[in-house]
């Protein structure tokens, strides 16, 4: 073994230790695999190497079959406020705190009075219930509690109506939270802060920055918020907000999540793949801490799906009785466009005050056979109509673009699972990690898509993240820190044997964050054009990245303020915000870099054998995304599949009029005009060199597999004379020589 191979073992040791997998072993079943050419995919590999190979990937895997099978937070908040502040929602607040939570708990006893109603001792080792009054009440189980907001049946309870209100209706995510947080002072925090996800960035963010005005607090402080590549929170922060995917990435370093007390989990119609794998590791969370709290806010129709799944829980009903207008269309269909449209200007044209809300219905649908996504229309379903109404006060109107016997008699009561409809190829590294970190079983709401679970598996066997096994590599283990599509964190990979780690990072945050270029302005398209040339890179569109990313850079320096900085980008038709949260993207990368020890180059961006090496560093993580001019007029036909795609109208190569033959793309989408997006050119040379061999033996057959093929004859070493033996043939048992010639 070459001393720089040795070097590479020792690294990736010590980088095992940085992710805090140090006392974990992971085995592969051929020392080849430790070897630096196995980290960028090269034909060295364990199936070329003589070793057995993996048999067929199994039905049930072991990530997804049967064989899954306190800390102190400081002072409490200096106010906690339970509601949203308006008369009529404190109104109904103190209806349904009438209804739900006749108990309450004093706060001289280890627990907390809310309105001098009598009280009891709290048994610590309850579930907290919730109610939207702000009062508490502990149910003796260790189950999980279902909210079950905007159903249109009264609390069994009693059967009494809550009084109606002129204002939009409470909104639970802020409120229940905050009333979480106040059990946890009741305990002295004695099991941790309280955390509430949210699918989606945003929401998170708004919904931290008004608790944390209800509670008069700092932002960052008591209350905080964490979202991809953004943390506001602190070590006393007590109510945090963050989405399901930081959460779920939070289990990786901690599987059981010691640090709260309570979790909510809201937003859950959405039913995002990161929620669906939340609800099914809290599952196995809750067996193995008994004091934790989950709280769940479902919509009426997940109500069912979710009491099977935990069991007996207990549930709160919130019921909603705003009178909303509902008006459905009449008459023959039409184009949905076109109808949002002719509403919209009636409804300007009548002069009613108030807002307008369109939701288009459009899902985005994975096809694992050609390894794509497409945009469909889909029917609206009863959980998403309803949510429709829930935002509307009692003044608004619904207008809804299908007809009432639609509504009625074929509506679907849920929109399908993301998990069975996305790419799952992230999902099942994370699960195959945290299966390390000691959670082996995750019960989904739903089964995933089984092509797509076989199409994640072989994508990451591939990318070499696992070993003989099935179970986690550990360059897998090592991918799996970084919070991006495996693809990309293998070429981060590889760029530190390439030594260009700098360039691949600024590449990486530039495709992660949205577009850095603002949307053509109507009559200013040449201007726009003539702007962007200027950034134009002869190699492809990921070295223009890498142009506008450093010029916005060394703006950014030289300017004396933000607003100078924004009017560049103005000027220069470029997306502020993008290129500001790719610059936030990169930073975090850089601390992940680091944090594990990776090797960091000096950068070296412009020279030849820099741009050389990046091709290489991005070839070994999308050899699977490799497209080839099959006419000389731009119609690209994929290495995979039949399907032929255009280059985007707004390439570097559109723009410069330069059609190459061979190119590696980011992205492919299906639409009306098939475009392949992010694009830089390849060559069957530089193919054959890094894609693994067994990848190229499972490709179609095709004229551009045989191409590929010459290209392989040609780089072959010529055979060796005859008497002459090489060092394998001599040595047959010394394993690391055998696959370091090959």
């Amino acid at each position: 073994m070459s001393v720089a191979s040795v070097a590479w073992i020792l690294k990736l040791r010590r980088v095992l230790f940085a992710c805090g997998l140090q006392g974990v072993t992971v085995r592969s079943a051929c020392p080849a695999a430790r070897m630096p050419g196995w980290l960028v995919g090269k034909a060295v590999g364990h199936r070329v190497c003589g070793g057995p190979g993996p048999p067929a990937a199994p039905a049930v895997d072991s990530v997804t079959g049967a064989e899954w099978g306190g800390r102190g937070l400081g002072t409490g908040p200096r106010r906690l406020v339970g509601g949203g502040g308006r008369p009529g929602d404190l109104r109904e607040e103190a209806w349904l705190r009438a209804q739900v939570c006749p108990v309450h708990m004093s706060q001289s006893r280890g627990q907390r009075s809310m309105d001098g109603a009598r009280t009891c001792r709290a048994d610590g080792n309850g579930l907290l219930c919730v109610s939207p009054g702000g009062s508490a009440e502990l149910y003796r189980t260790s189950r999980p509690l279902l909210l079950g907001s905007g159903l249109d049946r009264a609390h069994p309870r009693t059967g009494s109506d809550p009084p109606q209100s002129s204002s939009p209706a409470p909104c639970l995510s802020p409120g229940v939270p905050q009333w979480c947080a106040e059990y946890c002072l009741s305990v002295h925090y004695q099991h941790g802060g309280v955390v509430c996800t949210q699918a989606h960035k945003q929401p998170a963010v708004q919904l931290a920055l008004r608790v944390a005005d209800e509670m008069d607090v700092n932002i960052g402080h008591e209350v905080g918020y964490v979202i991809p590549f953004e943390n506001c929170c602190t070590s006393e922060t007590i109510l945090r907000y963050c989405t399901d995917d930081m959460l779920q990435r939070e289990m990786m370093s901690s599987p059981f999540l010691a640090s709260y007390g309570v979790i909510v989990l809201d937003d859950i119609q959405e039913r995002s793949i990161a929620t669906d794998v939340l609800l099914g590791l809290l599952k196995g969370v809750l067996l193995a801490r008994p004091e934790l709290k989950l709280v769940i806010n479902t919509p009426p129709l997940l109500l069912s799906k979710l009491s099977a799944h935990y069991g007996d829980v207990p549930l709160v009903e919130v019921p909603s009785r705003r009178p909303v207008e509902v008006v459905h269309r009449s008459g023959a269909p039409e184009a949905a466009l076109e109808s949002v449209l002719r509403l919209i200007l009636e409804i300007h044209h009548s002069g009613e005050k108030g807002d307008i809300v369109v939701f288009l219905a459009c899902e985005q649908v994975y096809n694992p056979r050609i390894r794509a996504s497409s945009r469909v229309r889909q029917p609206i379903s009863q959980s998403q109509a309803e949510a429709r109404k829930q935002i509307l006060s009692s003044s608004g109107k619904l207008f809804c673009l299908y007809s009432e016997e639609f509504a009625s008699k074929d509506m679907r009561p849920l929109k399908p699972a993301e998990v069975q409809v996305a790419n799952l190829t992230s999902m099942v590294l994370f699960m195959k990690r945290i299966a390390i970190a000691g959670l082996g079983h995750c019960d989904l709401l739903n089964t995933p898509a089984p092509e797509s679970l076989m199409q994640a598996l072989e994508d990451l066997d591939y990318l070499a993240a696992l070993d003989n096994d099935g179970n986690l590599s550990e360059f897998g283990i090592i991918m799996s820190e970084f919070p991006l599509d495996p693809q990309l964190s293998k070429s981060i990979l590889a760029s530190c044997e390439f030594d260009c780690v700098d360039e691949m990072l600024t590449i990486t945050a530039m495709v992660t964050a949205p577009s850095c270029f603002s949307h053509l302005p109507r009559g200013a398209e040449e201007a726009a054009l003539t702007c962007w040339k200027t950034f134009l890179h002869p190699e492809g569109d990921h070295f223009t990245l890498i142009n506008v990313y450093k010029a916005y850079q060394d703006a950014a320096l030289s300017s004396a303020s933000e607003h100078c900085v924004e009017k560049w980008c103005h000027e220069r038709f470029l997306n502020c915000a993008a290129l500001r949260m790719a610059g936030a993207i990169r930073a975090e990368l850089v601390d992940i870099v680091r944090r594990i020890e990776l090797p960091y180059a000096e950068p070296a961006f412009g020279s030849q054998e820099n741009t050389l090496n990046i091709k290489k560093a991005l070839l070994s993580g999308f050899f699977m995304q490799i497209a080839r001019d099959v006419d000389g007029s731009g119609n690209y036909l994929m290495l995979t599949h039949k399907q032929v795609a255009q280059l985007h109208p707004l390439s570097s190569y559109s723009l410069g009029r330069k059609t190459p033959e061979w190119v590696l793309f980011h992205k492919f989408s299906i639409c009306e005009n098939n475009y392949i997006r992010i694009t830089s050119e390849t060559s069957p040379e530089l193919f054959v060199q890094l894609a693994p061999q067994y990848y190229f033996s499972n490709l179609p057959p095709s004229e551009s597999k045989d191409i590929l093929q010459q290209a392989m004859d040609r780089l072959a070493p010529a055979p060796a004379p005859r008497g002459e033996q090489t060092p394998c043939e001599k040595c047959p048992e010394t394993t690391e020589q055998r696959c370091a010639l090959q």
